[in-house]
């Protein structure tokens, strides 16, 4: 452990800054959980706490027309239009889009529906669930029943999903997550739309718990003395 006369001389001698100290000193606090026990069907009690899982910050998109920021809305029972703060409406070509990222705007386009959906890679499942859906579609065919179910037991094997992007047009887009989902005989394709990943931070540490158990059943298996 560093003392303080240590850390004053450092201070002194410029090798580090109050700032950096304090920073470094500073721990993230997070939340404890709720306790709770989970309850199997054997009647085995697990002691468990559970906590809302934070969220990937998505940028946001601004609409405006020059200085002003305007937002498409109702201006009567039946009519919609572009309009600022103040009310006054704006043409659809007037308005220019920015995505908002650290504080700072950048200009964007528009996203066109999607119409081809064109794989750009495979992810393994267990990762796929790490995105939180904000839409969830189905997928079927008429026409290529065959090469649904060939592409199924590929990824069935391979223990992966299909990605792709998708957008119904607009500001937003979306990392479609594509897999099969059987019911007996019967085949369907989910399509989980998300712009979010989950971020965990409790984290069990399987390894030493692997660990502590080999090391017990190794001191339970020797003889007395």
């Amino acid at each position: 452990m560093t003392d303080l006369k240590t850390v004053l001389e450092k201070i002194e001698s410029n090798e580090v800054s109050v700032e950096n100290i304090i920073e470094k000193g500073k721990k993230k606090r997070v939340f404890a959980g709720y306790k709770a026990d989970l309850v199997l069907a054997n009647n085995k009690v697990i002691h468990i706490r559970y906590a809302p899982l934070e969220k990937t910050p998505l940028p946001k998109v601004i609409a405006k027309v020059g200085d002003k920021m305007v937002h498409y809305g109702a201006t009567t029972k039946y009519q919609m239009a572009w309009q600022d703060g103040e009310g006054k409406e704006y043409m659809r070509d007037q308005v220019e889009y920015f995505q908002e990222i650290d504080d700072k705007l950048y200009p964007c386009e528009l996203y066109e529906r999607t119409k081809t959906i064109e794989q750009t890679k495979r992810i393994n499942f267990a990762k796929a669930e790490q995105w939180i859906p904000d839409d969830v579609k189905q997928i079927w065919s008429e026409e290529d029943v065959p090469a649904l179910m060939e592409l199924a037991i590929d990824l069935q094997k391979s223990g992966e999903c299909l990605v792709s992007r998708f957008s119904f047009g607009g500001s937003k887009s979306y990392w479609a997550i594509i897999y099969p989902l059987y019911d007996g005989d019967k085949l369907i394709f989910v399509m989980k739309l998300s712009r979010q990943q989950f971020i965990a931070n409790h984290w069990m540490d399987t390894k030493v718990q692997l660990l502590k158990q080999k090391q017990t059943t190794l001191v339970e298996a020797l003889p007395e003395i």
